[in-house]
């Protein structure tokens, strides 16, 4: 039994029964067959499914042509215009769609009172970097554009998204800003996410990294996304961390979780964020690991911790939602 200091007992409970019986690695498999794997455990391990919200598909357009995204407009969401959040999944650029991540959004939109669009952006290796960034920054300004037609306020639009999601709303952020265009976004939530892509194997190591999201993992999506060894690691295209400046971008707020090879990078972004004069804040979720938010079949602090997500989305847009 592998076991560690911290770790939240029902954290360890959901490894140990990883463990028993492990799922193939990732990069060992085809890809067709990681993402169906991927997709499954995201959805096997979430909870009954979030009311309160009507769902619809919609299409946003990405760099190179229309992309799938959906929206999430929260029961009493009826007022318009309405406050937005362009939410960019996870799944190392090469894992993850609108399924996986499905959860996460019906419970950012209920509980912030605000409408959450997530997008469907190209995935590695099919569609190596820039694909994803471009996606991401396109469909911010379609979305900008397209707001009135939406019913969305394009004063309070944020971005946010999780783990490489994360890494593209904080690079889609710094590249709007420098483009200086006119509508950008007001606010970032962005849950454990990868900021710094040239840490490797100079990262700290954390006592059980190798719970969820390995560095050998880690790899394989970098060695995707990235397949052209002549871009630097430190472009803040990829590693946000290295803009020559951060002065300047909206508003964030940062979760990590303390089991998470990337804990420290988003720590480290959150404080280099304040130190450019940004308003920033971090929250670490002691004893879980990365990933965890979409275990809320298993953990009430992954379910805790949306609610907090939420609360801070709702902050940052400044939503009048009923009881807060």
């Amino acid at each position: 039994m592998f076991t560690f200091d911290g770790l939240h007992p029902q954290a360890q409970l959901f490894i140990d029964m990883l463990r028993a019986s492990p799922p193939p690695p990732y990069d060992q498999m085809a890809l067709g067959e990681a993402r169906a794997l991927f997709r499954d455990t995201m959805l096997r391990f979430r909870g009954p499914v979030q009311g309160g919200v009507a769902v619809n598909a919609l299409v946003l357009k990405g760099a190179a042509g229309d992309r799938p995204a959906r929206i999430y407009r929260p029961d009493g969401c009826d007022g318009s215009p309405a406050p937005a959040l362009l939410f960019l999944h996870g799944g190392g650029w090469v894992l993850g769609d609108l399924d996986t991540h499905d959860d996460i959004c019906r419970r950012l939109a209920v509980g912030s009172g605000a409408v959450v669009i997530s997008l469907d952006y190209r995935l590695a290796p099919e569609h190596p970097f820039p694909a994803g960034f471009d996606d991401a920054v396109a469909a911010f300004r379609d979305l900008a554009g397209r707001a009135g037609a939406l019913g969305l306020d394009p004063a309070r639009l944020a971005i946010g998204g999780d783990s490489a999601g994360g890494n593209l709303a904080a690079a889609a952020a710094i590249a709007l800003r420098d483009a200086g265009d006119a509508v950008q976004p007001v606010f970032q939530l962005l849950i454990y996410p990868a900021t710094d892509l040239g840490t490797g194997e100079k990262r700290e190591k954390k006592p059980g990294e190798g719970l969820f999201l390995t560095e050998r993992l880690l790899r394989w999506f970098r060695a995707c996304y990235i397949p052209d060894h002549t871009v630097s690691l430190e472009d803040p295209r990829l590693s946000p961390i290295h803009a020559q400046s951060l002065a300047g971008l909206p508003p964030a707020h940062i979760l990590t979780a303390r089991f998470d090879p990337l804990q420290s990078e988003g720590e480290a972004y959150a404080a280099a964020l304040k130190a450019a004069g940004v308003a920033a804040d971090h929250h670490c979720a002691e004893g879980m690991f990365h990933g965890f938010l979409h275990m809320t079949a298993w953990f009430a602090d992954a379910r805790s911790a949306i609610d907090g997500l939420a609360r801070r989305l709702a902050q940052g847009l400044a939503v009048a939602t009923p009881g807060r």
